[in-house]
């Protein structure tokens, strides 16, 4: 295996780690998402912005905890749930 820098590697585990929750815990989730529209764009959209830059890691953390109410419950067809982003390592460790 190629050597990943270790934040990136960081981040790539912390999406593994919510990966493996959200589908081991799909007996006891709902099928639809829990929260509207309104309520992830609160929870997304309205934090401040950092002077300094975050670990990547604590990026996937931070949009698994403020997302997953908005994450269907539903495994068919290895469908997990729609993800937009770009190549920035935080956006590339939450493709499915």
């Amino acid at each position: 295996m190629a050597p990943f820098a270790p934040s990136l590697e960081a981040a790539l585990k912390a999406a593994l780690r919510a990966a493996l929750d959200h589908l081991g815990g799909l007996d006891s989730r709902q099928v639809s998402a829990t929260a509207d529209l309104g309520q992830l764009r609160a929870q997304l959209l309205t934090k401040p912005l950092n002077a300094e830059s975050l670990p990547a890691e604590t990026v996937v953390e931070e949009l698994v905890r403020d997302a997953k109410d908005g994450l269907l419950g539903n495994a068919g067809g290895r469908f997990f749930a729609w993800v937009v982003g770009g190549v920035v390592p935080a956006a590339l460790a939450l493709r499915p």
